[in-house]
C-alpha cells in the first residue's frame, strides 16, 4: 500500500537499507523534513558534536553586510558561502586582473614622465633654480612633444584597458561597476602623481654632484628634448647665452647618459 506521509509503499523490507540495516526513509513533506532535522539535531547532541564547535560560548558575530536592507538574505548567504570555501564569482576574479593592468599602466607612465621631465629640467635650468624647485613646479610640467610621441602607445594600451572594463562590466554587478579610462585623465594622474618623485630625482642629482652651479647641463646629449621644451615658462630665460665649449658639450653627454 501507499504510504500518503512519507511518501514509500509499505510491505515487508520497507526502508531496509542495502547492509541490511533499517533506515529512515526520506520525507517529502515539511512535517517530515522538521522531524528529521530534530532527529539529527539530537543524534549530533547525544554524540558530543556541539561540545567542539568554533566559537561555542561565544556571542555570534554579526557582519555588515548581514544588515544591509538592499543585499536579499539569500544573497548574503550564498556570499558567506563561498567565501567560507575561498571561492570568487567570476567578476571579483576578472577585477583582480583588471587592477593589476591599470597598476601596470601607469607605473609605465609615471616612470616615463619622471625620467622625461627629469632630464628636461636638468638641461635647461640651472642649478641655482632646481635647489629651489617644489612640487607645485614639478607638478605644473608639460611637454608637448613627449605627449606627442608616446600618444601612440598611450592610446594603445587604454584600449586594452578599457577592453578588460567592458569585459568586467559584463559581469559585475551595477554598483561595483567602472567608467572607462581616458588619456587626458591618466596623464593628469600622472602630472600630479610623479610631482614627488621629480623632485626627489633632482635633488639627488644636486647632491651627487652631477650637476654644475651655472647650466644643469649644456643642452646637448638629449637627443628627445629641446631647448626650453615643456618647462613652465617656456624656458627660454633658461637657455645658455654665449658660446658653448667642448667641455660643455662633453659634459652634456654623460648629464644625458646618467639617466
Amino acid at each position: 500500500m501507499l504510504d500518503y506521509r512519507l511518501g514509500l509503499r509499505g510491505g515487508a523490507g520497507a526502508g531496509a537499507g542495502v547492509d541490511g540495516m533499517q533506515r529512515r526513509p526520506m520525507p517529502v513533506g515539511m512535517k517530515g523534513w522538521a522531524n528529521l532535522i530534530e532527529e539529527r539535531i539530537e543524534r549530533a547532541r547525544r554524540e558530543g558534536h556541539f561540545k567542539t564547535l568554533r566559537g561555542r560560548g561565544k556571542p555570534l558575530v554579526r557582519e555588515t553586510a548581514e544588515s544591509n536592507p538592499f543585499i536579499a538574505r539569500e544573497e548574503f548567504l550564498m556570499n558567506r558561502i563561498v567565501q567560507k570555501n575561498n571561492a570568487a564569482p567570476p567578476w571579483v576574479e576578472l577585477q583582480t586582473e583588471l587592477e593589476a593592468a591599470v597598476s601596470s599602466f601607469r607605473a609605465v607612465l609615471q616612470e616615463s614622465w619622471t625620467r622625461r621631465a627629469i632630464r628636461m629640467l636638468t638641461l635647461n635650468r640651472r642649478a641655482t633654480s632646481l635647489r629651489t624647485l617644489t612640487v607645485a613646479d614639478a607638478g605644473a610640467l608639460r611637454d608637448p612633444e613627449w605627449e606627442a610621441r608616446e600618444a601612440s602607445y598611450q592610446d594603445a594600451a587604454i584600449a586594452e584597458v578599457n577592453s578588460l572594463v567592458r569585459r568586467y562590466n559584463g559581469v559585475a554587478p551595477y554598483a561595483v561597476r567602472r567608467p572607462l579610462h581616458l588619456r587626458d585623465k591618466e596623464l593628469e594622474r600622472a602630472y600630479r602623481e610623479s610631482a614627488e618623485k621629480i623632485v626627489k630625482g633632482v635633488q639627488e642629482r644636486l647632491r651627487d654632484g652631477a650637476l654644475d652651479t651655472g647650466l644643469a647641463a649644456g643642452g646637448y646629449g638629449d637627443e628627445e628634448s629641446t631647448a626650453g621644451a615643456g618647462t613652465r615658462h617656456g624656458g627660454s630665460e633658461d637657455k645658455l647665452k654665449g658660446r658653448i665649449g667642448l667641455w660643455d658639450v662633453v659634459r652634456g653627454w654623460f648629464s644625458g647618459s646618467r639617466t
